[in-house]
């Protein structure tokens, strides 16, 4: 059922007055009186601060940036390099790969 579908009245019923929202929202701001608190005094802290307090992010380093140090010459290269690098070669059936890739061998990557 849409709104086109509603009368005026039953659509009245949905909306708060002025006192109700007032109420509500009074009661909102008394049940999360901690939250606005600890969010002011973040902003607070930004002004004075705009570096931020904070711990520094950690970013971990990702496999993909070793790869990217040397170039593969083929895709097949380039595939047994980033399964290495992810511990994967193990797992993997380089057959299967000689033949999608072509016919270089994998162990020589």
């Amino acid at each position: 059922e849409g709104l086109s579908d509603m009368d005026d009245e039953e659509i009245g019923e949905y909306i708060r007055s002025d006192s109700e929202a007032r109420s509500r929202a009074a009661v909102w701001d008394e049940l999360n009186r901690d939250y606005i608190r600890k969010q002011e005094e973040k902003a607070r802290q930004l002004e004075l601060n705009p570096e931020g307090t904070g711990p520094k992010r950690r970013y971990r380093k990702s496999a993909g940036d070793d790869m990217a140090l040397g170039g593969s010459a083929t895709a097949l290269e380039a595939t047994t390099r980033m399964l290495r690098a992810k511990n994967l070669s193990s797992k993997v059936n380089h057959a299967v790969l000689q033949d999608l890739f072509g016919d270089a061998d994998p162990a020589d990557a």
